[in-house]
Protein backbone atom coordinates (compact mmCIF):
# COMPACT_ATOMS: atom_id res chain seq x y z
CA UNK A 1 0.00 0.00 0.00
CA UNK A 2 1.04 3.25 -1.32
CA UNK A 3 2.12 5.60 2.27
CA UNK A 4 -0.14 8.20 0.96
CA UNK A 5 -3.23 5.83 0.82
CA UNK A 6 -5.24 6.69 3.02
CA UNK A 7 -6.38 3.33 5.56
CA UNK A 8 -9.52 1.27 4.17
CA UNK A 9 -11.45 2.12 7.46
CA UNK A 10 -12.39 5.96 7.23
CA UNK A 11 -12.09 5.98 11.23
CA UNK A 12 -8.36 5.40 10.74
CA UNK A 13 -7.92 7.22 7.38
CA UNK A 14 -9.71 10.45 8.89
CA UNK A 15 -7.16 9.58 12.19
CA UNK A 16 -4.27 9.73 10.03
CA UNK A 17 -4.90 12.20 8.05
CA UNK A 18 -5.47 14.80 10.94
CA UNK A 19 -2.75 13.94 12.55
CA UNK A 20 -0.42 14.06 9.20
CA UNK A 21 -2.44 17.35 8.20
CA UNK A 22 -1.23 18.82 11.64
CA UNK A 23 2.73 17.98 10.87
CA UNK A 24 3.21 18.76 7.51
CA UNK A 25 1.34 22.17 8.59
CA UNK A 26 4.24 22.63 11.40
CA UNK A 27 6.88 21.94 8.71
CA UNK A 28 5.22 24.19 6.45
CA UNK A 29 5.70 26.96 8.38
CA UNK A 30 9.04 26.05 9.78
CA UNK A 31 9.68 26.01 5.70
CA UNK A 32 8.54 28.83 4.76
CA UNK A 33 9.67 31.20 7.49
CA UNK A 34 13.25 30.21 6.85
CA UNK A 35 12.76 31.42 3.63
CA UNK A 36 12.14 34.88 4.92
CA UNK A 37 14.73 34.74 7.06
CA UNK A 38 17.55 33.96 5.00
CA UNK A 39 16.41 36.06 2.31
CA UNK A 40 15.85 33.37 -0.11
CA UNK A 41 12.96 33.06 -3.28
CA UNK A 42 9.50 32.49 -1.87
CA UNK A 43 8.32 28.79 -2.56
CA UNK A 44 6.97 27.99 -5.63
CA UNK A 45 3.05 26.90 -5.72
CA UNK A 46 3.89 23.87 -7.99
CA UNK A 47 6.96 22.72 -5.63
CA UNK A 48 4.73 23.18 -2.53
CA UNK A 49 2.08 20.76 -3.51
CA UNK A 50 4.93 18.35 -4.51
CA UNK A 51 6.80 18.26 -0.87
CA UNK A 52 3.36 18.86 0.57
CA UNK A 53 1.14 16.43 0.00
CA UNK A 54 -2.39 15.88 2.31
CA UNK A 55 -4.86 13.24 2.27
CA UNK A 56 -8.31 14.38 1.18
CA UNK A 57 -10.23 12.68 3.78
CA UNK A 58 -11.93 15.48 6.14
CA UNK A 59 -12.36 14.63 9.90
CA UNK A 60 -15.44 14.81 11.12
CA UNK A 61 -16.95 17.31 13.64
CA UNK A 62 -19.46 15.94 16.50
CA UNK A 63 -20.85 18.15 18.67
CA UNK A 64 -20.22 17.49 22.32
CA UNK A 65 -21.12 15.77 25.48
CA UNK A 66 -24.65 14.75 24.39
CA UNK A 67 -23.94 13.38 21.69
CA UNK A 68 -21.17 11.26 22.88
CA UNK A 69 -23.23 10.44 25.99
CA UNK A 70 -25.95 9.32 23.96
CA UNK A 71 -23.73 6.74 21.53
CA UNK A 72 -22.53 5.48 24.99
CA UNK A 73 -25.66 4.77 26.14
CA UNK A 74 -26.62 2.77 22.87
CA UNK A 75 -23.85 0.90 23.35
CA UNK A 76 -24.56 -0.23 26.39
CA UNK A 77 -28.05 -0.54 25.93
CA UNK A 78 -27.37 -2.88 22.53
CA UNK A 79 -23.54 -3.46 21.64
CA UNK A 80 -23.96 -5.55 18.59
CA UNK A 81 -26.26 -2.82 17.25
CA UNK A 82 -24.81 0.07 18.58
CA UNK A 83 -23.26 3.26 16.52
CA UNK A 84 -20.33 2.70 14.60
CA UNK A 85 -17.40 2.93 17.60
CA UNK A 86 -15.70 5.51 15.59
CA UNK A 87 -18.59 8.18 16.01
CA UNK A 88 -18.08 7.56 20.00
CA UNK A 89 -14.27 7.74 19.90
CA UNK A 90 -15.26 11.04 17.84
CA UNK A 91 -18.05 12.54 20.02
CA UNK A 92 -15.91 12.00 23.29
CA UNK A 93 -12.46 13.31 22.02
CA UNK A 94 -13.87 16.21 20.59
CA UNK A 95 -16.24 16.95 24.29
CA UNK A 96 -12.54 16.65 25.45
CA UNK A 97 -11.25 19.46 23.12
CA UNK A 98 -13.75 21.57 23.78
CA UNK A 99 -12.92 21.20 27.33
CA UNK A 100 -9.40 22.26 27.21
CA UNK A 101 -8.64 18.63 27.94
CA UNK A 102 -6.45 18.12 24.62
CA UNK A 103 -4.55 20.84 23.11
CA UNK A 104 -4.56 20.30 19.13
CA UNK A 105 -6.30 18.75 16.39
CA UNK A 106 -2.63 15.92 16.41
CA UNK A 107 -3.33 15.25 20.00
CA UNK A 108 -7.68 14.19 19.34
CA UNK A 109 -6.56 12.05 16.43
CA UNK A 110 -4.39 9.82 17.95
CA UNK A 111 -6.67 9.74 21.41
CA UNK A 112 -9.95 9.09 19.27
CA UNK A 113 -7.86 6.28 18.10
CA UNK A 114 -7.15 4.72 21.11
CA UNK A 115 -10.65 5.57 22.07
CA UNK A 116 -11.90 3.41 19.53
CA UNK A 117 -9.78 0.85 20.04
CA UNK A 118 -11.43 0.48 23.37
CA UNK A 119 -14.65 0.16 22.54
CA UNK A 120 -13.95 -2.14 20.03
CA UNK A 121 -12.56 -4.57 22.55
CA UNK A 122 -15.45 -3.77 24.64
CA UNK A 123 -18.34 -4.53 22.25
CA UNK A 124 -16.13 -7.71 21.82
CA UNK A 125 -16.66 -8.32 25.75
CA UNK A 126 -18.90 -5.98 27.28
CA UNK A 127 -19.46 -7.46 30.62
CA UNK A 128 -15.92 -7.03 31.51
CA UNK A 129 -15.72 -3.42 31.16
CA UNK A 130 -16.89 -1.31 34.33
CA UNK A 131 -20.64 0.56 34.04
CA UNK A 132 -19.42 3.88 34.15
CA UNK A 133 -19.17 6.79 31.26
CA UNK A 134 -15.53 6.47 30.40
CA UNK A 135 -13.25 9.15 30.13
CA UNK A 136 -9.95 10.74 29.59
CA UNK A 137 -7.84 7.92 32.17
CA UNK A 138 -4.60 6.87 32.14
CA UNK A 139 -4.42 5.12 29.29
CA UNK A 140 -5.54 8.17 26.61
CA UNK A 141 -3.47 10.24 28.93
CA UNK A 142 -0.14 8.46 27.82
CA UNK A 143 -1.37 8.05 24.13
CA UNK A 144 -1.46 12.17 24.38
CA UNK A 145 2.00 12.19 25.81
CA UNK A 146 3.89 9.78 22.85
CA UNK A 147 1.90 12.11 20.36
CA UNK A 148 3.38 15.28 21.84
CA UNK A 149 6.76 13.58 22.11
CA UNK A 150 7.03 12.58 18.84
CA UNK A 151 5.87 15.84 17.12
CA UNK A 152 8.93 17.76 19.37
CA UNK A 153 11.34 14.61 17.89
CA UNK A 154 9.76 16.30 14.36
CA UNK A 155 10.80 19.69 15.73
CA UNK A 156 14.44 18.86 16.89
CA UNK A 157 14.41 16.71 13.71
CA UNK A 158 13.15 20.05 11.36
CA UNK A 159 16.19 22.42 13.38
CA UNK A 160 18.75 20.24 12.49
CA UNK A 161 17.89 19.67 8.76
CA UNK A 162 17.18 23.79 8.32
CA UNK A 163 20.99 24.11 10.19
CA UNK A 164 22.69 21.11 8.54
CA UNK A 165 21.35 22.36 4.70
CA UNK A 166 22.02 26.24 5.58
CA UNK A 167 26.05 25.18 6.86
CA UNK A 168 26.37 22.95 3.64
CA UNK A 169 25.03 26.08 1.02
CA UNK A 170 27.43 28.27 2.88
CA UNK A 171 30.55 25.96 2.65
CA UNK A 172 29.87 24.90 -1.17
CA UNK A 173 29.16 28.42 -1.86
CA UNK A 174 25.82 27.23 -3.42
CA UNK A 175 23.44 30.37 -4.44
CA UNK A 176 20.07 31.45 -2.84
CA UNK A 177 17.92 29.57 -5.80
CA UNK A 178 20.48 26.44 -4.73
CA UNK A 179 19.47 27.02 -1.41
CA UNK A 180 16.09 27.10 -1.85
CA UNK A 181 15.74 23.81 -4.20
CA UNK A 182 18.07 22.05 -1.28
CA UNK A 183 15.50 23.12 1.58
CA UNK A 184 12.09 22.13 -0.71
CA UNK A 185 14.45 18.39 -1.10
CA UNK A 186 15.15 17.83 2.81
CA UNK A 187 11.57 19.02 3.68
CA UNK A 188 9.72 17.05 1.29
CA UNK A 189 11.65 13.74 3.05
CA UNK A 190 10.64 15.14 6.78
CA UNK A 191 6.97 15.09 4.86
CA UNK A 192 7.15 11.53 4.50
CA UNK A 193 9.14 10.50 7.76
CA UNK A 194 5.28 12.67 9.16
CA UNK A 195 3.68 10.62 7.32
CA UNK A 196 4.42 7.62 8.39
CA UNK A 197 4.69 8.85 11.87
CA UNK A 198 0.96 9.39 11.44
CA UNK A 199 0.43 5.92 10.00
CA UNK A 200 2.80 4.57 12.96
CA UNK A 201 1.38 6.10 15.95
CA UNK A 202 -2.39 5.60 15.07
CA UNK A 203 -1.31 2.18 14.89
CA UNK A 204 0.24 2.21 18.17
CA UNK A 205 -2.99 3.81 19.93
CA UNK A 206 -5.34 1.91 18.20
CA UNK A 207 -4.28 -1.27 19.40
CA UNK A 208 -3.23 -0.87 22.99
CA UNK A 209 -6.30 0.69 23.54
CA UNK A 210 -7.70 -2.84 22.05
CA UNK A 211 -5.74 -4.84 24.11
CA UNK A 212 -6.09 -2.10 27.65
CA UNK A 213 -9.65 -3.60 26.98
CA UNK A 214 -9.32 -7.05 26.41
CA UNK A 215 -6.88 -7.78 29.43
CA UNK A 216 -7.71 -11.79 29.87
CA UNK A 217 -8.88 -12.34 26.55
CA UNK A 218 -7.02 -14.23 23.57
CA UNK A 219 -6.61 -12.46 20.62
CA UNK A 220 -5.16 -13.03 17.15
CA UNK A 221 -3.15 -10.94 14.52
CA UNK A 222 -4.93 -9.74 11.47
CA UNK A 223 -3.03 -8.63 8.61
CA UNK A 224 -3.98 -5.76 6.80
CA UNK A 225 -4.18 -5.98 3.06
CA UNK A 226 -1.28 -5.73 0.72
CA UNK A 227 1.19 -5.90 4.11
CA UNK A 228 4.94 -7.11 4.41
CA UNK A 229 5.68 -11.00 4.76
CA UNK A 230 6.57 -10.82 8.10
CA UNK A 231 2.87 -9.55 9.16
CA UNK A 232 1.47 -12.10 6.73
CA UNK A 233 3.51 -14.97 8.98
CA UNK A 234 1.65 -13.56 11.61
CA UNK A 235 -1.93 -13.76 10.32
CA UNK A 236 -4.41 -15.36 12.35
CA UNK A 237 -2.17 -16.35 15.52
CA UNK A 238 -3.21 -16.09 18.94
CA UNK A 239 -1.84 -14.38 21.82
CA UNK A 240 -2.79 -14.20 25.48
CA UNK A 241 -3.68 -10.15 26.87
CA UNK A 242 -2.06 -9.86 29.92
CA UNK A 243 -2.39 -6.98 32.02
CA UNK A 244 1.53 -6.44 31.75
CA UNK A 245 4.55 -7.47 30.29
CA UNK A 246 4.68 -11.01 29.86
CA UNK A 247 6.20 -14.36 27.51
CA UNK A 248 6.74 -11.75 24.85
CA UNK A 249 6.09 -14.50 22.09
CA UNK A 250 3.05 -16.03 23.54
CA UNK A 251 1.28 -12.88 25.51
CA UNK A 252 0.55 -9.53 24.26
CA UNK A 253 0.12 -6.35 26.22
CA UNK A 254 -1.04 -2.64 26.23
CA UNK A 255 2.16 -0.71 25.70
CA UNK A 256 4.08 -4.00 24.19
CA UNK A 257 6.22 -2.46 21.31
CA UNK A 258 9.28 -2.88 18.83
CA UNK A 259 11.05 0.55 18.67
CA UNK A 260 14.72 0.77 18.31
CA UNK A 261 14.73 -3.12 18.05
CA UNK A 262 16.27 -5.31 15.25
CA UNK A 263 14.23 -6.81 12.44
CA UNK A 264 15.60 -10.40 13.90
CA UNK A 265 14.32 -9.05 17.81
CA UNK A 266 11.02 -8.29 17.34
CA UNK A 267 8.10 -9.83 18.77
CA UNK A 268 4.27 -9.90 18.21
CA UNK A 269 3.27 -5.96 18.84
CA UNK A 270 1.26 -3.98 16.17
CA UNK A 271 3.13 -1.73 14.78
CA UNK A 272 5.17 -4.67 14.00
CA UNK A 273 6.85 -2.42 11.90
CA UNK A 274 6.63 1.54 10.56
CA UNK A 275 3.97 2.22 8.44
CA UNK A 276 2.15 -1.11 9.76
CA UNK A 277 -1.79 -0.78 9.78
CA UNK A 278 -2.68 -4.69 11.06
CA UNK A 279 -4.91 -4.95 13.90
CA UNK A 280 -6.03 -6.80 16.51
CA UNK A 281 -9.59 -8.91 16.84
CA UNK A 282 -10.80 -10.85 19.82
CA UNK A 283 -10.71 -14.92 19.49
CA UNK A 284 -14.57 -16.37 20.65
CA UNK A 285 -15.30 -20.09 20.41
CA UNK A 286 -17.15 -20.92 17.13
CA UNK A 287 -18.18 -23.79 15.30
CA UNK A 288 -15.74 -25.81 13.55
CA UNK A 289 -14.43 -24.67 9.97
CA UNK A 290 -14.79 -21.10 10.81
CA UNK A 291 -11.42 -19.27 10.43
CA UNK A 292 -10.83 -16.55 12.87
CA UNK A 293 -10.03 -14.18 9.50
CA UNK A 294 -13.62 -15.08 8.57
CA UNK A 295 -15.12 -14.28 11.51
CA UNK A 296 -13.63 -10.56 11.61
CA UNK A 297 -14.64 -9.78 8.29
CA UNK A 298 -18.40 -11.39 9.41
CA UNK A 299 -17.94 -8.89 12.58
CA UNK A 300 -16.67 -5.90 10.62
CA UNK A 301 -19.56 -6.38 8.19
CA UNK A 302 -22.04 -6.31 10.84
CA UNK A 303 -20.76 -2.95 12.20
CA UNK A 304 -20.51 -1.24 9.27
Amino acid sequence: MDLWSPDTEPAIAAAEASLTDALLSRLYHVHAAAHVALGLPGLPREDVQAAYRTPTLPVAKADGYSRAARLFAELKANPPRARRAEDLADALTQQWMEAGLLRSEAERAVVAANARGRIEAARAAPRRQPDTHPGPDDTLSWVVERACLHVTRLQDTTRATLAGAVVDALLRGDSPQILALTLTQRFGTLNRDARRLAITEVAFARANGFLAAAVGRQVAWFSAAGCCTHCQQLDGTRYRVTAGPGDPQRDVWAGKHNVGMLAADRTPAIPLHPNCRCRWVIVEDAAPGVSDRTKAALAAMMND
